[in-house]
């Protein structure tokens, strides 16, 4: 399972829905999943949105119109559809999450969060693959083809991923 941006956030709640019995699939289960540029938020702001990087192409305001328009009304950042270990957010230590490969562009205001993300599922012992691409900006893994991606891909074919 992946996604990018936004998909990224549903393919991560997805996977725990699944990983906690409340989706079932069938006979299909879920080996992997792939969180490339991943639209995590919270009402802290990580490093990367403080003080962006140069040259980013979401800025900080707009991810922040993007959450007014995603979130309930009256909702914070700290929502649990918005920050997966925000206060009201069900805890993924006890599931059997699958192993996952996060794929941050340094070039992101959200690129902290998903670093932050990675940090917490592997202090929790989940098998875990952070790529960073410190040039790259949010969604570059979809764009035109370059070294980036062709690393991307090699990365994920390695690891067993389908491209």
């Amino acid at each position: 399972m992946s996604g990018v941006s936004a998909g990224a956030n549903l393919a991560h709640h997805v996977v725990v829905q699944v990983a906690s019995g409340q989706l079932m699939l069938g006979p299909v289960r879920i080996a992997g999943y792939i969180l490339l540029s991943a639209f995590f938020g919270s009402v802290e702001r990580v490093a990367s949105e403080a003080t962006p990087p140069p040259g980013v192409s979401l800025p900080v305001e707009r991810t922040d119109k993007f959450w007014r328009l995603a979130l309930p009304v009256g909702a914070s950042r700290d929502h649990p559809l918005a920050n997966p270990f925000g206060p009201d957010s069900p805890s993924v230590e006890p599931l059997p999450l699958p192993p996952a490969l996060v794929v941050a562009p340094g070039r992101n205001v959200l690129c902290g969060h998903m670093l932050c993300y990675a940090a917490k599922l592997k202090e929790m012992g989940k098998t875990i693959e952070l790529a960073e691409f410190p040039t790259e900006q949010h969604g570059f893994s979809r764009g035109q083809w370059s070294e980036a991606t062709e690393e991307l891909t090699e990365k994920k074919n390695a690891k067993g991923y389908l491209v």
